[in-house]
Formats: C-alpha cells, sequence, structure tokens
C-alpha cells in the first residue's frame, strides 16, 4: 500500500488542522477557569471558519504542523503552570515548533519566558524551569548537530538562497561539505 507522497501531505494537513481545533478549545477553557459558559467554543469555531486556515490546512505544506505543535506547546505550558510536577512536554513541542520552521524559536523563547512567569507564581522554578530548558535544548542541540553533520551547512538552503551573492555564499566549492552531501 503506497500513499503518493502530494496526497498524504494533503491528508496530513487536514488532520493537523483539525487536531488543532481542540487544543485551542482547550486553551480558550484554561483562560476562562470556573465558567460553565460556552465562550470558549468561539475561538475553534472562528479558526475552523476561517477560509484562510481551511485553505492552508489543505495545501500539504508545513504550516498546519507548525499550527499543530504552536497550539499544543501553549495548552502545555498551561498544563505546567498548575501542576508544576508536571513532565515539560511543552518544551517538546517548541523543540518541534523550532525545527519546523525557523520562526519557531522565537515562539520558544516566548514559550520558555512565560513558563518561567507561571514558575515564579508558584513559588518553584528551579526545578520546572531546568526540567523545561533540558528538554528543549539538548534535542534542539543534538538535531543541529545532526544537521550540520548531514547537510554540512550551518543554516537551511533558503537563508543562503538569500544572500544574494554575498561573499559568505559559494555554492561551488565543491571540496564543502554541501557538496560532499
Amino acid at each position: 500500500f503506497k500513499v503518493p507522497p502530494f496526497f498524504a501531505a494533503k491528508l496530513l494537513g487536514g488532520l493537523f488542522g483539525a487536531a488543532t481545533l481542540p487544543l485551542v478549545y482547550g486553551i480558550a477553557r484554561r483562560c476562562r477557569p470556573n465558567r460553565d459558559d460556552h465562550i470558549a467554543l468561539i475561538p475553534p469555531i472562528l479558526l475552523a471558519g476561517s477560509t484562510t486556515y481551511v485553505i492552508w490546512a489543505s495545501s500539504g505544506l508545513e504550516r498546519c504542523l507548525f499550527n499543530l505543535l504552536l497550539a499544543a506547546g501553549i495548552y502545555r505550558v498551561l498544563v505546567e503552570g498548575d501542576n508544576p510536577k508536571a513532565h515539560p512536554l511543552s518544551a517538546l513541542c517548541f523543540f518541534g515548533l523550532a525545527i519546523t520552521r525557523p520562526e519557531g524559536i522565537v515562539y520558544a523563547a516566548i514559550a520558555g519566558f512565560f513558563r518561567l512567569i507561571l514558575a515564579i507564581q508558584s513559588r518553584n522554578i528551579v526545578r520546572p524551569i531546568g526540567k523545561w530548558l533540558a528538554f528543549f535544548w539538548l534535542p534542539f542541540f543534538a538535531y543541529q548537530a545532526w544537521r550540520w553533520s548531514y547537510f554540512g551547512w550551518t543554516w537551511p538552503n533558503t537563508y543562503y538562497a538569500k544572500l544574494d551573492g554575498e561573499d559568505r555564499f559559494k555554492p561551488f566549492r565543491f571540496g564543502s561539505r554541501g557538496w560532499l552531501y
């Protein structure tokens, strides 16, 4: 049984897009604790009704994985803020976010800062934040080391393509690690 890659990418995009909706609902519920109204349904309904969201979900690009990881990370940060003994799975979500798209590292930094604020509020700082940082940075550095050893360049190819002829970009140095790959 072989699925064509283009079809698989579109199918996974749709599944990731659909899986994001309950997480958005969970985030809204956590932001409104002790409320029995149905206001928390508004964000996922608006998201599901957004033409842009639906079109990008069916495009087969990485955007839906990014959305899913972002929503899962935010939800987990809120869960971990309520329970300091919870495993920092949000850090793994933000690690996935950081390797999915270049701007993911910025979202990870914001999440780490927010997690720090929640830890300060609960007066339990060192252990939860240390675990969060370890859960994020250890896989991130391991991934970057593997990526550099495999591809031979520090940044993704899109970075070098956008240098537009600057001296740092030398695509025709055939003995470089990038060509050896």
